[in-house]
């Protein structure tokens, strides 16, 4: 029976233990990563600044696209039965079916070129045929058009300035957007640290309200003994209301800070269920400062605005020139009843018709042209002010971080002696109470500094987490 007994008990040890195994396990905390993890997969905030970051990147070469060659095809269907000036000669109905191909393109000097060929099939009915012995016919044109601007625009200089605005436009977009996800990542770390830093006090004040249930009960007991004043135990029923009180406002923003943890996250609760690291467990693994790597990225954006606004300006000071164009129109021509030999004899120049022009363009508004000039100038001032100052902020708000980073060091290291200070005293006090050499004040006194200098260590490590993830904005991936 006793061989039974011990192999039932071992048996328990062993469930036992494979328990809370399990339940340390599933008791792992939610470390920094994995909520920051959480954050980009279910922040709509962070997704959408990262899908327009990405969207932007990817439009960067936009501007690209105005000197791409583009081919364009098109067909139609003509049935003209209007009265004609001479039906002998016109018939009384004309129907024309054509189809073109045409390969065009801009070029980086300002050149616009296009390479195209129609082909056409004309029926006309109603005409003698002394008139025109071949009422049906093909039409076979392959052309050669071409145009350069040198005023307004010259060379390409107007086409370049769009594209230029395009793509800096695009990167202020990505690097802008890319900056706010960053923000919000940020942010959302500050929310941890905000929910365990609540956690860690909400434990403090807990364990502060049951050492004033026990001193209250201490006192409540001694006085019935007639062994201390009735001071002393309302001295410690009152400690005991405001210990309650501050329990209460360590719920209240332990709940705030859980709202605003799942909020970061995606999810609309004040109840997180998952064990979270401390600050103190993270402050023991020394984390490393973020090191500055370039501009911020808001800086950049900024910059690329400016490169913006300069392109706009000079694309619009070129659009509102007088436009002096050359052109040219140069084709041949091939027409058959057939259709092999007309496209044969499309391809010949016997039957080639040129053009070569020149036009000329004057805007006559020239006070609102003017003014327009004037306007772009002004932008372009405006986004280099802009840009100055962002230049200006980033310094000072790094060189600030820095700072207050060495400044929570150092004292956060004060904070730390004063707490085991704090805690030597009252622990000494309270053994001299428990003697009768101290009084019941001194030791709630003493309490209450030891009480103030672990809240003081618990912000002050939150201070310098704090500052840590403000400092990553200015770091690079």
């Amino acid at each position: 029976m006793k061989s039974v007994c011990f192999r039932l008990l071992v048996l328990a040890g062993l469930i036992g233990s494979a328990l809370l195994s399990a339940g340390g396990f599933a008791a792992e905390p939610l470390r920094l990563e994995g909520f920051l993890e959480q954050v980009k997969k279910s922040n709509g905030g962070y997704q959408s600044a990262v899908e327009a970051s990405e969207g932007a990147a990817a439009r960067v070469s936009e501007g690209g696209l105005i000197f791409a060659p583009t081919l364009d095809a098109g067909g139609a269907y003509l049935d003209d039965k209007s009265q004609k000036t001479s039906p002998f000669a016109q018939g009384d109905r004309t129907r024309v079916t054509q189809y073109g191909v045409g390969l065009s393109k801009v070029w980086g000097f300002g050149l616009y070129s296009r390479l195209s060929y129609g082909l056409s099939y004309t029926r006309i009915s109603g005409a003698a045929t002394t008139a025109l012995p071949n009422p049906n016919f093909w039409d076979a044109k392959p052309m050669l058009e071409l145009s350069l601007p040198v005023w307004g625009g010259a060379f390409g200089s107007g086409f370049r300035a769009q594209a230029e605005a395009l793509e800096a436009s695009a990167r202020a977009q990505a690097s802008g957007n890319a900056y706010l996800a960053r923000q919000l990542l940020a942010q959302a770390e500050a929310a941890y640290w905000r929910l365990a830093l609540a956690r860690d006090v909400l434990g403090l004040q807990r364990e502060n309200l049951d050492r004033a249930q026990q001193i209250q009960a201490w006192n409540k007991r001694r006085v019935g003994l007639n062994l201390t004043d009735s001071s002393d135990l309302y001295q410690a029923e009152a400690l005991l209301q405001l210990r309650k009180i501050e329990l209460q406002q360590a719920i209240d923003e332990e709940r705030a800070a859980s709202a605003g943890f799942n909020l970061a996250r995606g999810i609309d609760s004040e109840t997180v269920a998952e064990k979270i690291e401390s600050t103190r467990e993270l402050i023991a693994r020394n984390p490393v400062a973020p090191k500055r790597a370039g501009k911020r990225l808001d800086v950049e954006a900024t910059q690329q605005e400016v490169l913006a606004a300069q392109a706009s300006a000079k694309g619009a000071r070129e659009r509102n020139k007088p436009s002096l164009e050359v052109y040219s129109t140069l084709s041949l021509n091939g027409k058959d009843d057939q259709l092999s030999p007309a496209v044969s004899e499309g391809w010949k120049s016997q039957y080639s018709n040129n053009l070569v022009g020149v036009r000329l363009s004057v805007p006559l508004s020239f006070g609102s042209t003017s003014d327009v000039r004037a306007g772009y100038e002004r932008e372009i001032q405006s986004a280099e002010l802009r840009y100055q100052r962002k230049v200006l902020e980033e310094e000072v708000e790094w060189k600030n971080l820095e700072k207050r980073y060495l400044e929570s060091v150092r004292r956060f290291a004060l904070v730390q002696e004063v707490e085991a200070i704090q805690k030597r005293k009252f622990l000494h006090e309270q053994q001299r109470q428990k003697s009768g050499r101290s009084t019941n004040y001194l030791v709630l006194q003493f309490e209450q500094d030891y009480v103030a200098s672990q809240i003081n260590r618990l912000r002050a490590e939150s201070e310098i987490l704090n500052l840590l993830a403000a400092m990553k904005t200015f770091a690079r991936d």
